[in-house]
């Protein structure tokens, strides 16, 4: 089941690593401007276009990529359940990271024309990441959680503690930057033109949260793998 977990795992960071790879390759040959993580959001960078055919390979490796994730914290749940272990935490995991990577995959395709859609997933979407890092201060680190046939070791929750307060403050800093209020500069200015920062914290926001979300499974390796 570990093994397969980890495969699981590592396919589906892959699979998001060739997607991103290929579609900024695309954006850097194709566009005016060099793609930066802290200037262009995910939506920039999708490729997918309707009358192209050969784009759709983007949207599909992404999906099933995000698929591959989500499969991990499923086994995860089963493999508590099997041991008799609490099921409502694993399974309100599983769903929340299910959302989570939806979400994403809605806002990867919701154009800066349409703003206020676009904020609304965003903030869907760091709200789901948030709460997933609350369920594994609150869960994981105390007694509440049972693991089988007992709780788990101080040890493993003190790691899972402190992991998640990490992450936590990362999405605190990511959520309060103070220079937010450049958002509006996103915009549409014209027909072609966008006002931005050179920084743009709406990127910067979207790129680190999922960066946060990918991080989130490192206390559930610790749970399957050391516990």
């Amino acid at each position: 089941m570990n093994v397969i977990f980890g495969v699981f795992l590592a396919l589906g960071i892959i699979g998001l690593i060739l997607v991103y790879y290929f579609e900024v390759k695309d954006f850097n040959r194709t566009g005016a401007n060099k793609f930066k993580i802290y200037t262009y959001i995910p939506f920039e960078v999708n490729r997918f276009k309707r009358d192209r055919k050969d784009t759709y390979a983007y949207p599909i490796l992404h999906v099933l990529s995000t698929i591959m994730l989500v499969i991990p914290i499923l086994m995860f749940a089963i493999d508590v359940q099997n041991k008799a272990g609490n099921v409502t935490v694993p399974y309100t995991l599983f769903t929340i990271m299910t959302l989570a990577y939806l979400t994403y995959n809605i806002l990867t395709f919701i154009k800066l024309s349409n703003y206020k859609l676009h904020m609304i997933f965003t903030t869907i979407f760091v709200a789901l990441t948030l709460l997933l890092e609350i369920l594994y201060i609150f869960f994981f680190s105390t007694d509440r959680f049972m693991y089988g046939s007992g709780i788990l070791s101080k040890e493993v929750q003190i790691s899972t503690f402190v992991v998640s307060i990490i992450l936590l403050i990362f999405e605190f800093i990511l959520m309060l930057n103070p220079k937010y209020k450049n958002w509006f500069k996103m915009v549409k200015v014209d027909a072609e033109t966008y006002n931005r920062p050179k920084f743009c914290y709406l990127a910067i926001l979207e790129w680190g949260t999922l960066l946060n979300l990918i991080l989130s499974y490192i206390p559930i390796i610790v749970v399957m793998f050391i516990r």
